[in-house]
């Protein structure tokens, strides 16, 4: 967050989905579920577009004022601790080639 805060990538919206916990380990409690706030972090990093959303409605305006302005942003949401459908694929350069292709990278 400290690169970003520094840099000010004007088209830069970060989202982080805040479960409270590691998931694919286990389920242990990460640090936001004993307090820490990952909104305060982003705005200590100079990343003052950073807020909580805490609804649908407060993430779809969040998302809105995103797209309209400039960043960098930072929007985090809490989401239940619910399993996914599938366990997540780990090789990692299957990782790294899925991302490269949602990017659009060659």
């Amino acid at each position: 967050m400290a690169t970003i805060g520094s840099v000010a990538p004007r088209h830069l919206t970060v989202i982080a989905w805040d479960n409270g916990a590691y998931q694919i380990t286990g389920g242990q409690a990460a640090a936001t579920a004993r307090g820490t706030d990952l909104v305060a972090i982003a705005r200590g990093a100079g990343i003052a577009g950073s807020v909580w959303a805490d609804d649908e409605g407060t993430f779809l305006a969040a998302i809105e004022r995103a797209l309209r302005t400039d960043g960098p942003h930072f929007i985090a949401a809490r989401v239940d601790q619910s399993p996914g459908a599938d366990r997540p694929e780990r090789d990692p350069v299957l990782l790294k080639d899925r991302f490269m292709r949602g990017i659009g990278a060659r």
